[in-house]
């Protein structure tokens, strides 16, 4: 598998065929092999900006888990749920036994939560080229609770060619204190440095 098999994605189907089979090795042929700093980056950027009431977090597009991970060891007594299309990356997050449950779902549809139902949300590597566009952004707030925080990284270049800003823009009367956070995605050197950043947007919900 390869990181331009992922960024050539054109639809749902797709990227849940991708990962299914990518699952088993996807940490050791990407995460390990390319020094893949996002996760740690999207959590340690959630927990700075937490306050003390912080509960339940969903992990967007949660993959083997590696942001649930980060953030158990940041705050180990947070209840982290999981959410990703694939499922074969759902088992792998499993085992890494951080996730009180995990879901299967598809983010262009709408997400399986009631209204305001989460402390936090977070998500990593799930906004970028050849996955989801800004669309979920409406359910994403949704289901935070009020002044919940949420840290949602995007990858640089998709924030821009896509138009996030105008996307969390429209989300004005719904959301505060938006600011965002630049963090490069990896740290390996492997990746070439124009694709080498993300946008994490952070805000907290009226």
């Amino acid at each position: 598998m390869t990181l331009e098999k992922a960024y050539a994605l054109k639809s749902s189907g797709e990227a849940k065929a991708l990962y299914d089979e990518w699952a088993e090795s996807y940490e050791a042929d990407f995460a390990d092999a390319k020094g893949y700093s996002y996760p740690e980056a999207v959590a340690k950027v959630l927990i700075r900006n937490a306050h003390a009431g912080l509960q339940t977090v969903l992990d967007v597009g949660c993959g083997t888990g590696l942001v649930g991970q980060a953030l158990c060891k940041l705050r180990p007594e947070t209840l982290i749920d999981g959410l990703d299309l694939s499922q074969a990356m759902l088992d792998q997050a499993q085992m890494k036994s951080v996730y009180r449950d995990l879901f299967a779902a598809d983010m262009n549809a709408p997400l399986p939560f009631p209204d305001q139902h989460y402390s936090a949300v977070a998500s990593a590597g799930t906004f970028t080229h050849g996955h989801v566009g800004p669309d979920p952004l409406p359910e994403l707030v949704r289901v935070l609770a009020s002044g919940g925080l949420a840290a949602i990284g995007v990858n640089a270049q998709v924030y821009t060619s896509l138009d996030f800003a105008s996307a969390f823009a429209a989300l004005d009367d719904q959301i505060e204190n938006f600011r965002t956070i630049a963090v490069p995605i990896y740290t390996g050197g492997q990746i070439a440095t124009d694709d080498n950043l993300a946008t994490i947007a952070v805000f907290n919900k009226r």
